[in-house]
């Protein structure tokens, strides 16, 4: 201050107010010199404060934990004060010049405070003051990430100095470090050009941001791409994003989408499990219109489409390994090489019946198959898992020849038939028309349930419909074969009318067997439309076999044929009576006459 006070009082005092014309001329006490000196010069003049200010100064001496160092300040001895050795780089030495902050005055008999570090922070805000006032962007690098954005070191010119705590330690906002939607990938070891957005001195609060240094570098990018690019081109992206349809992929400034049919030869590849963000990858300019700005990419077609060549390592025939990568409704598909994958048809995984893969399968399951077919043209390969395996109807064929008869239990019922046990997990099928040589069966459940036991023989074996035939009737002799001469057709019998039907009577011949009798047949008098108009049940019919079919199991018998026979019959019976009656009175009267004496001529 001493600097400022020595100067001419013209010079500090601000400037002369000038007398009116009309005020009284007559003097007056002087003002306090105070009110009119200049304090923009007064400063100026006096130079920094010496406390709590910024100082070149000299290394004295140099300590094992601090450093002596000499401050020219505004007074005519330079004042000494201590520096923490480790603010100081291991190659300071007695001599060099730096800029030290001055803290308070000491205590007697001790050196003051002086830190580097504040030097360089007051220095740095000075600077990115200026620069802020000056609209300029700063450079920095990116410290760390931290909850809503990046710590920033700013004014450094390496990531060395930001990793020593050197330069001015700024936020970044993750909006502000991207211009899109998508997280942003900032490289730890670039040097950024930042704008400040927010700054305060005081309390050392500063806000940056990347948006505006993004958008140019992405607007002077995009210019180029579109001037330069051509479809056709094989250029080097960095992914930005993965959504459910493909990948974008920034080239260039410029986001080109590529999408998931364009990824690779494989049918359903997923981006997920191919890209990842900020993977850097080349490929291949599909569609380019520059008009719309937009642009198609492809990956796949960096490569030949593996089914070109498919027949040379996928022969017919052939026993491959592969992983599951998708089950479906009918069948599995299996991975076997880049782009190329093979179906395992449902009924072609498993000799047992399977009503859905994953029953048997899940995805990323390493199975071994064998190849049935291949078709390039169509990208189809035919796979089979029981092509492996030993045919398990061949396997019962040995056990159980056709003809063996054994005793199981039956193990399931359906409308047309039952499922008898044979093997573990396999079973035999008699139809309802093996159940039983007499009984025409509505349904099985009339003569069996699950669980009874029963004796069965086989008939036969069906390796490709994996069917086994087998019958419980034929475990005894077919009584029709007996039936055959007794209840041929023209024979007639007494029967027993057991049940009336819409169109019949149903009359037993044999306790096990039962003919039937239409209504027309059951008169040879009247016509009848209802079969309880003529007969009743436990009536005895007099009757003729007019039709005998074992193959069908079926007897039709007639009232009205045998009546009318017999009535023929006992007709020609009369008349052949008749006859011989007639020929023996003839024969009595010649007789008679021969009998009486003849007269001579």
């Amino acid at each position: 201050m001493n600097l400022a006070l020595n100067e001419k009082p013209s010079e500090l005092s601000g400037p002369k107010k000038q007398q009116s014309r009309h005020s009284k001329k007559h003097k007056t006490a002087p003002k306090d010199p105070a009110v009119f000196i200049n304090m923009d010069l007064l400063l100026k003049k006096a130079g920094a404060p010496l406390w709590q200010g910024v100082h070149e100064a000299v290394v004295q001496e140099m300590g094992d934990a601090t450093v002596t160092v000499a401050i020219q300040g505004s007074v005519d001895n330079a004042v000494l004060a201590l520096v923490p050795r480790i603010e100081l780089g291991a190659a300071c030495a007695i001599g060099d010049t730096l800029f030290v902050y001055l803290e308070e005055p000491a205590a007697a008999n001790t050196l003051p405070k002086a830190s580097v570090k504040k030097a360089n922070e007051l220095l740095e805000l000075k600077n990115l003051s200026g620069l802020v006032q000056a609209h300029r962007e700063v450079q920095g690098f990116v410290a760390a990430p931290i909850k809503g954005g990046f710590s920033v070191a700013l004014l450094v010119d390496s990531r060395e100095e930001a990793e020593k705590g050197l330069g001015l330690r700024a936020f970044l906002p993750m909006s502000q470090a991207t211009l899109g939607r998508e997280a942003p990938l900032l490289s730890d070891r670039e040097a950024y050009s930042f704008a400040v957005k927010e700054f305060d001195p005081k309390s050392g609060n500063i806000i940056v941001s990347l948006r505006d240094h993004l958008l140019k570098s992405k607007r002077a990018k995009e210019k180029l791409f579109w001037e330069s690019a051509q479809e056709g081109e094989i250029v080097t992206g960095v992914v930005q994003s993965l959504v459910n349809y493909g990948a974008f992929v920034d080239i260039g400034g410029v986001d080109g989408l590529l999408h998931v049919s364009d990824m690779s030869w494989d049918k359903q590849p997923k981006a997920e499990n191919r890209l990842h963000v900020g993977q850097q990858l080349q490929v291949k300019i599909l569609e380019l219109d520059k008009k719309a700005r937009k642009l198609k990419l492809g990956l796949k077609q960096l490569t030949n489409d593996p089914w070109q060549s498919s027949r040379d390592q996928f022969q017919p025939g052939k026993d491959v390994e592969g992983d599951i990568v998708a089950l479906a409704d009918f069948g599995a598909f299996v991975h076997l090489a880049d782009g190329i994958e093979g179906l395992i048809h449902l009924s072609e995984m498993s000799w047992q019946r399977i009503k859905h893969p994953s029953q048997r399968f899940h995805i990323g399951d390493r199975v071994k198959a064998r190849i049935l077919s291949l078709d390039p043209e169509s990208h189809r390969i035919s796979l089979s898992l029981k092509a492996l395996e030993q045919n398990p109807i061949e396997k019962l064929a040995e056990k159980f020849p056709v003809g063996a008869v054994l005793k199981t239990v039956v193990a399931g019922i359906r409308d047309y038939g039952v499922f008898v046990e044979l093997a573990e997990n396999m079973t035999g099928m008699v139809h309802i028309g093996e159940l039983s040589w007499t009984k025409k069966v509505e349904h099985p459940s009339e003569l069996f349930e699950e669980g009874q036991s029963v004796e069965i023989v086989v008939l036969g074996f069906d390796a490709e419909r994996q069917r086994v035939s087998c019958s419980i009737k034929r475990t005894q002799p077919d009584p029709w074969i007996v039936w055959q001469k007794k209840f041929a057709k023209g024979t007639r019998h007494e029967v027993t009318v057991k049940r009336l039907v819409n169109q019949g009577a149903e009359c037993e011949l044999e306790p096990t067997l039962i003919g039937y009798c239409p209504t027309r047949e059951l008169s040879a008098t009247q016509e009848i439309s209802r079969p309880q108009d003529a007969v009743k049940i436990g009536e005895v019919l007099r009757v003729e076999v007019t039709h005998y079919d074992p193959s069908e199991q079926r007897i039709t018998l007639s009232v009205r044929v045998r009546a009318e026979k017999e009535t023929k019959e006992d007709y020609q019976m009369y008349l052949q009576r008749q006859s011989k009656e007639s020929s023996a009175k003839v024969t009595l009267k010649e007789a008679l006459e021969d009998s009486k004496p003849k007269e001579s001529a």
